[in-house]
């Protein structure tokens, strides 16, 4: 476990990126900084799965998920996102499950250069956005009219 503690922290010590400002949105920025921490683990792929089981004993679960949040947290800061302490706990837990699960998608992908990997990256990737997206919209309460015409504008049949 010590190697595994020593490649995650030495990985997220290496994940900044230069070019990041060539990026609109934080959320191309989120996908760029996925990108390079994945390729630092590619060279590890084939047996990162056992690095998994070993991270879900019991004695090491609460370490692995707190590296894997503490990966999540510096992805947004570094992304330049300012959200409120609410929604900013929602996005590190959300990314953070985007990566962990986008890390075992690689372990077994076997196409060329991950590419499978990549474009699984990017559905997830624009899943959770569409997600942050709809619970940021204010909820229609006119959908909640008990009346029996729908709040449609008022339109009516005379």
């Amino acid at each position: 476990m010590p190697l595994i503690k020593h490649f995650m922290f030495d990985a997220l010590n290496k994940t900044s990126i230069d070019q990041l400002h060539e990026f609109k949105t934080p959320i191309d920025r989120i996908r760029c900084l996925c990108r390079v921490r994945l390729r630092q683990t590619q060279p590890y792929i084939r047996h990162w799965h056992d690095a998994f089981l070993q991270m879900m004993e019991p004695k090491y679960e609460l370490a692995a998920a707190s590296w894997f949040f503490t990966l999540a947290t510096r992805m947004w800061e570094m992304s330049g996102d300012q959200s409120l302490q609410i929604d900013w706990d929602r996005k590190r837990a959300v990314l953070a499950d985007v990566y962990v699960a986008t890390e075992l998608y690689m372990c077994e992908d076997t196409s060329a250069d991950f590419g499978d990997t990549w474009k699984y990256l990017d559905e997830a990737i624009e899943h959770m956005e569409d997600n942050a997206r709809g619970m940021n919209r204010a909820p229609d309460l006119r959908l909640c009219d008990v009346g029996n015409e729908p709040a449609s504008g008022g339109h009516s049949s005379e």
